[in-house]
């Protein structure tokens, strides 16, 4: 009489087929938000691209972007302070030069 035995039922089988499934799933995840992260960096260079153009209305680079117009007033905004570090960036590095010079 041979034995059979059903791996599918021992505990231990359940319990690594279980933690396997568990960290499958939150790699996935992880993926699935690094690449929704990174599709949205993509769509903000572009954005941002055709802001600096000047030709193009909000809804024209929405509908381009393939997005909403909230979306892209929000890229423009951020891309306005971004612009307005950069210049009271330079203007401090300005200043400071001449306080050097003198």
């Amino acid at each position: 009489m041979s034995l059979i035995y059903d791996l599918e039922t021992d505990i231990r089988y359940q319990q690594a087929y279980k933690k396997a499934k568990e960290e499958y799933e939150k790699k996935a995840k992880e993926e699935a938000a690094k690449k929704a992260k990174e599709k949205e960096e993509q769509q903000e260079h572009f954005i941002i691209n055709l802001l600096k153009l000047k030709v193009l209305a909000k809804k024209a680079i929405a509908d381009a972007a393939n997005t909403t117009v909230d979306f892209v007033k929000k890229v423009e905004e951020k891309l306005i302070a971004e612009q307005k570090e950069e210049a009271e960036r330079k203007n401090k590095q300005a200043n400071k030069s001449l306080k050097e010079e003198k």
